[in-house]
């Protein structure tokens, strides 16, 4: 019990992670910061879904509207890819092949306000705009290029891989858009409270509130950073704890970047990541047994990081990638980092 009670008083707050009982019922709510910002996206209601009347939506909001669209178009490609391979495989067979469709990988997917449809529609736009724009040399890195290359080759089981990743991916995008849905639902109500005289005027959110967020474990939101390219920091604030303790805006900020590097696009890595990952290489907190005792997490956050270099090494080759952080530590200073073109 003193353990759990020193790692709250150094916490200064109380951890969703921990048991329940823990967390003192009857307290007062710690209240959290979280900053609103009004859409700017153009036109009314960008991304439709959200009902006749239904207040704007944030730029976090379409923003992510816009991710998942995107990846929901990419996965379209994918079943489709592998709706003709099995149909081609298949051509002989006394009776029709059952193939894949888009709503049937979809199912029990949690999408968020737009349905697959309206979000397949404006997936196809932006997939069109970054088809048109992405550097030649480097096409073939894209979901879509790769999709239609095990479609040539009859790769079967590499565009399900491909699509059971892509769902995952989109089911946690899912995830961070109710969230952020309801963290700007909760702030709305504070603003008309304040303004009602019912509140303090402040911008902050009740912790209750966080708590009815939809729950993400540190390793999914490293791997949702990953593949949105939105530090999950952003939508879930402390939930894990005092992040001034454990720094997980820079674990996610790694894995924003390890995600860039894998998808082909030239991404910067900041001096204050690179002296982060260095001092991760050269002394990870796991061997510390204090910092073990103090923070239950620093073994969840040591996965999180090695998951995330893994996909660095996968993609770049990790001992390539760290000889070239040499005079990236500088204050100040950054390096663009992009994999190799396309049969280079």
């Amino acid at each position: 019990m003193e353990l759990h009670v020193s790692v709250l008083m150094f916490w200064k707050t109380i951890p969703i992670l921990i048991a329940q009982f823990l967390r003192r019922p009857g307290q007062v709510s710690h209240p959290i910061p979280v900053r609103f910002v009004s859409s700017r996206v153009g036109g009314a209601n960008a991304f439709p879904g959200g009902g006749a009347g239904a207040p704007a939506r944030t730029d976090l909001e379409n923003r992510l509207d816009a991710i998942q669209a995107l990846l929901i178009s990419d996965l379209n490609t994918m079943v489709r890819a592998l709706a003709a391979v099995v149909r081609n495989s298949h051509k002989q067979a006394p009776k029709p092949t059952q193939v894949p469709d888009l709503d049937a990988v979809l199912h029990g997917v949690w999408l968020g306000p737009s349905d697959s449809q309206t979000l397949l529609r404006k997936g196809n736009v932006l997939a069109a705009t970054r088809d048109h724009t992405w550097d030649d040399q480097y096409r073939g890195h894209l979901p879509t290029a790769k999709a239609v290359h095990f479609q040539a080759t009859g790769n079967v089981a590499g565009l399900k891989a491909m699509i059971e990743s892509q769902r995952r991916a989109i089911a946690l995008v899912g995830k961070a858009r109710n969230a952020a849905q309801l963290i700007a639902s909760g702030m709305r109500k504070v603003f008309n409270q304040a303004q009602k005289g019912n509140r303090p005027a402040d911008e902050t959110i009740a912790r209750h509130v966080l708590d009815g967020l939809p729950k993400l474990s540190i390793m999914e939101m490293t791997e949702f950073s990953f593949v949105s390219g939105v530090n999950a920091a952003d939508i879930w604030p402390f939930v894990h704890g005092e992040p001034a303790k454990i720094d997980y805006r820079r674990v996610f900020d790694l894995a924003v970047f390890a995600g860039c590097l894998a998808r082909g696009e030239p991404t910067i890595l900041r001096w204050d990541l690179v002296r982060y990952y260095i001092a991760h290489r050269a002394t990870p907190n796991i061997r510390n047994r204090r910092k073990r005792a103090l923070y239950p997490n620093t073994a969840r956050v040591h996965k999180a990081i090695e998951w995330t270099l893994a996909r660095v090494d996968h993609a770049y080759n990790i001992h390539t990638f760290t000889g070239q952080l040499v005079l990236s530590g500088q204050p100040g200073t950054h390096k663009i980092f992009r994999v190799a073109p396309c049969g280079a």
